[in-house]
């Protein structure tokens, strides 16, 4: 009995280590570079004028109206989620694929507030936009922290 021969893809690429074992092999496979898939990540630190209790009321208020889901609650944190891998599949709006925003809170009046905007799925692909509309997503979070927006 003969060991099968193992072939190198057509273009030489060599697999990506995606989740799930999931591998695109054959003469329909894609080259997926680590580059294009949706993986975005920010962080801002900053200081506000208001009690715990205040910023995680707006915190609340802006997670209602922007369709985000509160996962955690404590005295210094909150975190948030959004989207899902489903989405990913069939959509480029990056507002659709897994978001995960968290928030740490410090300090008395102001409260230090640290947060994390994160955005990413293996199963969607980067477009030149989505960090800026990342970024929006999150100037519109510090809008509400702040008391600007209700």
């Amino acid at each position: 009995m003969q060991a099968k021969r193992r072939t190198k893809h057509p273009n030489n690429a060599t697999p990506l280590p995606l989740p799930f074992a999931l591998r695109l092999r054959g003469p329909m496979a894609v080259d997926v570079r680590e580059e294009d898939i949706v993986n975005i990540k920010q962080q801002r630190v900053f200081q506000i004028e208001a009690s715990r209790q205040d910023v995680s009321q707006r915190a609340n208020a802006w997670a209602a109206k922007c369709d985000f889901i509160l996962e955690t609650q404590s005295e210094n944190q909150l975190s948030f989620t959004r989207g899902s891998h489903w989405h990913a599949l069939y959509t480029f709006d990056v507002r659709k694929l897994p978001t995960k925003v968290s928030i740490a809170l410090s300090g008395t009046s102001p409260v230090g507030a640290d947060c994390t905007f994160k955005v990413g799925s293996f199963f969607s692909i980067s477009t030149p936009g989505d960090p800026k509309r990342v970024s929006e997503q999150f100037d519109l979070l510090i809008a509400y922290l702040k008391g600007a927006l209700q």
